[in-house]
């Protein structure tokens, strides 16, 4: 995976947009989420649309202009220091995992 562009202004979580290094993985990521589509029953909407994207943080209270102006910008910045120090990140194969909480994904299977 490479890095993308920063967040858009509307977005809230605070996410690492990533896009499949070349066409091949990008078939097979998008492959795979349409049989987990099918499988669980779960309807992509766009799926051309869909970015991508490993989740960091949520807010927890909604920031001020000035805030958000600053959050973003910082961003930016760490984004663009993260993307020169691993331009393409290498994930292992996809896996099922279940989970209590967001501190920890117990992986059940491989998919593949």
């Amino acid at each position: 995976m490479r890095w993308m562009s920063g967040p858009s202004a509307s977005e809230r979580p605070l996410t690492i947009r990533l896009e499949p290094v070349d066409a091949v993985e990008d078939a097979k990521l998008r492959r795979l989420r349409a049989q987990l589509s099918k499988v669980l029953g779960i309807a992509i909407q766009e799926p051309d649309a869909y970015r991508f994207h490993v989740t960091l943080a949520y807010l927890w209270r909604w920031l001020t202009p000035d805030e958000d102006r600053a959050f973003r910008a910082s961003l930016a910045g760490w984004r663009a220091r993260l993307a020169k120090a691993c331009p393409v990140i290498e994930l292992g194969a996809p896996e099922y995992c279940l989970l209590d909480d967001m501190f920890a994904f117990k992986r059940q299977f491989f998919l593949d």
